[in-house]
């Protein structure tokens, strides 16, 4: 109720607790939707922000409104209140990663999957995963909503435990493709052995260290399965290294041809793939969280051989 003038007008008020639309045009749906009140029936509009074109757009409609900024516009039968002031700028909402399985987010997950019992800090993680705290903080919020990850402890002694490695895996398993260019490389060899023993020394001249077998040798170098394994060695690069690896190539004795390859290079733009990496010998190969990624996503047999994978190494 308010005294005008000696005369009282009743009036009703909605207090709108989130920022005002990013959308002006949407002002009245998005008031019904959030608020949950019969807008026609309202005359005020209480908001932390209102842009110009939503406070423009709500007098259109005959309602009144008052934000933070001080601005407010109220119209009595005996009475107008009209006080205009520049906008004040509306707080991000917390945003969900776009693309949870790609980019640095995938970082965090990968991290969190090589050592799921662990439990685990945002700034210790964000350094294990060479992300930022607020790309780490940000994906383990968007994994407790799924309930994957739950939280324990207040304020600085907050700790996360994975709940569900399992279903992450699943979820990231059904997301995943593999979209890399591929270079295709032939040395003759006489075995496999001799296959890696060229490798080793073909990516020691490459000045980034990171790149790692994949596919069906870097499953078997964990969970052995197949009798007879293809004669082609995979190994996933950083992209920017394509156009060294064509000069590293033939200076190792290799010649890149469009089929009949021992070698395959995949190169990828993601940094992921290279997280949790392990030396057998000479030889680096991708995590088993990679592998499984890499073989589910693979044709002929390795779906056989990532659940195999999954079984053995991984046991989630």
């Amino acid at each position: 109720m308010l005294e005008v003038l000696s005369r009282e007008t009743p009036f009703k008020i909605s207090v709108a607790v989130k920022t005002g639309p990013v959308h002006p045009k949407q002002t009245l749906r998005i008031v019904r939707e959030m608020l949950g009140v019969d807008v026609d029936n309202c005359t005020m509009l209480i908001a932390p922000s209102l842009s110009k074109s939503s406070r423009e757009l709500l007098r259109q409609h005959g309602f009144g409104f008052w934000d933070t900024s001080g601005s407010l516009y109220l119209e009595l039968p005996n009475a107008l209140y009209f006080v205009e002031r520049p906008p004040l700028p509306q707080p991000r909402e917390g945003r969900e990663p776009r693309h949870i399985f790609k980019g640095s987010t995938a970082q965090v997950i990968h991290t969190l999957l090589l050592d799921p019992a662990r439990e685990w800090k945002v700034t210790r993680l964000a350094e294990e995963a060479d992300v930022s705290a607020f790309t780490s903080q940000k994906t383990l919020d968007y994994l407790e909503k799924q309930l994957w990850v739950s939280k324990t402890g207040r304020g600085p002694h907050t700790v996360r435990h994975v709940k569900k490695p399992g279903a992450i895996l699943d979820a990231w398993a059904k997301d995943y493709e593999m979209e890399n260019q591929s270079l295709r490389f032939h040395q003759f060899a006489p075995n496999i052995e001799a296959q890696k023993v060229q490798l080793a020394s073909f990516m020691s001249n490459i000045d980034d260290s990171s790149w790692a077998v994949t596919l069906e040798h870097g499953a078997e170098a964990y969970a052995p399965l197949l009798t007879k394994l293809p004669s082609v060695l995979t190994v996933v690069v950083p992209e920017e290294l394509a156009y060294h690896l064509r000069q590293a190539a033939q200076e190792s004795g290799f010649r890149e041809v469009p089929s009949g390859e021992n070698l395959r290079i995949l190169t990828t733009n993601e940094r992921s793939p290279f997280l949790g990496r392990r030396k057998f010998d000479s030889i680096w190969v991708a995590s088993p969280i990679q592998l499984y990624l890499d073989l589910h996503s693979w044709p002929r047999r390795g779906k056989e051989q990532a659940e195999h994978l999954r079984k053995e190494r991984i046991k989630f």
